[in-house]
């Protein structure tokens, strides 16, 4: 057993750290926990006894120094497996920590974008370099205020998004294409449009519609009751129609799987904050007035990040419209040492939406596993081409994110 419980100490260690496959090794080590357990039952229940038998027989026989000895080596066979069984069980439950982010300060002379939504422990607060770049992050205007508990709710309205969508839909696509660019390379961007959590504005060719829709379609949503797809939530389904394809969506969670839109207290104020931001560009829908409140469109790849959980992420490689074909490939690493982040690197098959752009979806969440919770490093995330043509790969896109692992 002492043996058995080594090779699942170490053994458990060194296949997580070669080939991060946690899932299997989970199952692995639960089995080999099991059995250990079995038998510790075993002996636990056998001991006892032997040693009550061998108490008597030796007693009889007048062998008082065997006793001491059987008693003795009882003791330290307890002791070794206490130390065994605490072992498994920190590894099982507790978990290794990595020690990739250690002693790591996010560099202060360049700046790093935040993956949107980006989670902060409150048993981990941000150092100080983290916490400057979340103090020069652009503040978003406040919310409006809800209405007093008891009243109806007011009739849901976007009239600059109505707008917009009927008079300027390709504009509009142009917007939230470059307010994703925005937010994936400018570390002080913010817009309610990306962080509105309740409702968004949708359309079958924009890129976060198409992230969102892929997530809901494919997985499956936890519930109390189980499991639940998309089709089984009506309110998944739920939109608030606009112009040429364009609507309201409502983005579900398991939390608010009940609260229907038309007449939750939040929902109006939500959307009226969020369709302020676009009164700008409603009252003057020209590509000029575009270019005051945002930057153009990129001519190259760019990599969106989302926080999921800490460490794990959601990722989308937006490829414009016109980019030559080929196959992309994702790669990391730390700022400071330039050591290789390991990350899962799954892709759902590429897809074009209309005329805006095409592009890559993580397949579900991705785990980055270099660093734990709370230990916040710089990151440079390279995007390399490998053109359909042929030619060697080129790294066509770097990009600085603020990272920490997931914590095993």
């Amino acid at each position: 057993m002492l043996l058995a419980g080594f090779l699942l100490d170490a053994g458990i260690e060194w296949v997580y750290d070669e080939w991060h496959v946690w899932g299997t090794v989970m199952l692995v080590l639960g089995n080999l926990g099991g059995i250990l357990f079995l038998l510790g039952v075993l002996g636990g229940l056998l001991v006892p006894l032997w040693l009550i038998i061998m108490t008597l027989s030796l007693f009889g026989q007048g062998e008082g120094k065997k006793i001491l000895r059987c008693w003795g080596a009882s003791a330290l066979a307890a002791l070794v497996a206490l130390g065994v069984g605490s072992a498994l069980f920190m590894q099982s439950f507790g978990g290794g920590h990595d020690t990739f982010a250690r002693g790591l300060e996010v560099p202060a002379d360049r700046d790093f974008v935040l993956p949107r939504g980006m989670t902060f422990f409150q048993n981990h607060a941000p150092p100080p370099r983290v916490q400057q770049l979340l103090d020069r992050k652009e503040k978003l205007p406040p919310r409006p205020t809800h209405q007093a508990p008891g009243e109806p709710a007011p009739p849901l309205a976007a009239p600059n998004l109505d707008k917009l969508s009927r008079v300027a839909p390709e504009l509009l696509h142009e917007y939230l294409l470059r307010a994703l660019y925005a937010e994936a390379t400018a570390p002080r961007f913010a817009s309610p449009l990306l962080e509105a959590c309740d409702l968004y504005p949708a359309h079958e060719n924009d890129p976060q519609t198409h992230t969102r829709r892929a997530y809901l379609a494919e997985n499956r949503v936890f519930s109390p009751e189980g499991e639940l797809t998309e089709a089984d939530y009506p309110v998944a389904q739920w939109k608030l129609p606009l112009q040429n394809g364009w609507y309201i969506a409502h983005a579900v969670s398991w939390h608010d799987r009940d609260k229907n839109p038309a007449t939750h207290p939040d929902m109006p104020a939500t959307l009226r904050w969020m369709d302020a931001a676009l009164a700008p560009l409603a009252q003057n829908p020209t590509r000029e007035q575009l270019d005051t409140l945002l930057p153009p469109a990129p001519q190259q790849p760019f990599l969106c990040l989302w926080d999921a959980h800490a460490g794990i992420y959601d990722m989308l490689i937006v490829i414009p419209d016109g980019y030559a074909d080929g196959t992309f490939e994702l790669r990391a690493h730390e700022v400071t040492t330039g050591s290789p982040i390991k990350f899962e690197n799954n892709w759902r098959p590429e897809v074009k939406l209309g005329n805006v752009c095409r592009v890559l979806c993580s397949d579900g969440a991705q785990t980055v596993f270099s660093g734990d919770w709370g230990e916040y490093y710089g990151s440079e995330w390279e995007i390399w081409f490998t053109p359909a043509t042929g030619g060697e790969p080129r790294c066509v896109n770097r990009q600085s994110f603020l990272m920490m692992g997931w914590q095993r």
